[in-house]
């Protein structure tokens, strides 16, 4: 693959990952918001959601000063949030008539942990 394929690509799928990330925080805030969930895990759930699972907690944590428990609890509902995905994007992607590519893209970018990608992707 050389650059103009990667380019090619990454500039299509632009558009899908910004909405898939816009979405995700948008969601996150008004479910927060309407649960009254704590600040601290409501801003790590929403960002690992939308990013990059764990590893976005991690390093937003130390930002907003969340204790251990808010990290363990959003990096908990996140990991339960990647299981569903796993077994229900598969259904959802046949429903709404995806093939393999559009597939891929939307749960690609949809879930947010490679290994439950992979796991989608193989159901």
């Amino acid at each position: 693959m050389n650059f103009f394929q990667i380019f090619k690509v990454g500039s299509e799928s632009l558009l899908i990952i910004v909405s898939t990330i816009s979405t995700s925080l948008i969601v996150s805030y008004l479910l927060i918001k309407l649960m009254k969930i704590p600040s601290n895990v409501s801003i790590l759930v929403g960002i690992g959601s939308s990013i990059c699972d764990g590893s976005a907690d991690a390093a937003t944590a130390s930002v907003i000063d969340a204790n251990d428990e808010d990290i363990a609890k959003s990096i908990s509902v996140i990991f339960l949030f990647n299981v569903i995905a796993a077994f229900l994007f598969p259904i959802l992607g046949n429903l709404l008539g995806f093939n393999d590519i559009g597939f891929g893209m939307w749960a690609g970018t949809a879930i947010n942990d490679t290994s439950s990608v992979v796991a989608a992707g193989q159901t």
